[in-house]
């Protein structure tokens, strides 16, 4: 059943590497435009952004931001106790977005690491994706600015370990052992 999927991009993926010819550089820069193509993504967090947007004009601004911050908090906390634990945050993220990846993880929402979500956490969390993407109180964030190309990294095979040919970099392994 998943021999003609698995065949065909196998086929395609043969073909793109065949059809480059030249220096490895050039071998992957061809890899990179053909894989580029694949189209752009959702910035994790975008969708409860996006659902900000009281007034449907297809622009957030900060105090629509604001608002709608505040709506989602009080639907994820389901008990009502002014704080979310991992279990609202995870089935939030589930009713809300489909996913329980398609938001930030608890750990970088959670910032003191006690185990719950305040208002301010939420906040200051969704905050930081829409500052990063450009909001601020003069540039409301459009659509597109909450998508972004889908840009693939490919990994140096130079060396055996498949990293740096130096032999790693900071928290990386590779490099010399110590000898003992």
């Amino acid at each position: 059943m998943f021999r003609i999927p698995l065949l065909a991009a196998g086929l395609v993926l043969v073909t793109a590497c065949a059809s480059s010819t030249g220096s490895s550089d050039k071998k992957k820069d061809g890899l990179r435009r053909q894989v580029a193509g694949l189209g752009q993504m959702v910035v994790p967090g975008a969708f409860v952004i996006f659902g900000c947007d009281t007034n449907q004009d297809n622009q957030i601004t900060q105090a629509e931001l604001n608002t709608g911050l505040l709506k989602a908090f009080a639907k994820a906390d389901v008990d009502g106790t002014g704080v979310l634990t991992i279990f609202e945050y995870r089935d939030w993220s589930r009713a809300s977005q489909g996913s329980d990846t398609a938001l930030p993880d608890w750990m970088v929402v959670d910032r003191n690491s006690d185990r719950s979500i305040t208002i301010s956490e939420f906040q200051d969390a969704f905050s930081r994706i829409a500052v990063r993407l450009g909001l601020s109180d003069e540039n409301p964030l459009s659509v597109n600015d909450l998508v972004m190309d889908f840009q693939p990294t490919i990994q140096n095979r130079s060396s055996p370990q498949g990293g740096p040919a130096n032999g790693g970099g900071k928290g990386q392994r590779g490099g010399r052992r110590a000898q003992s």
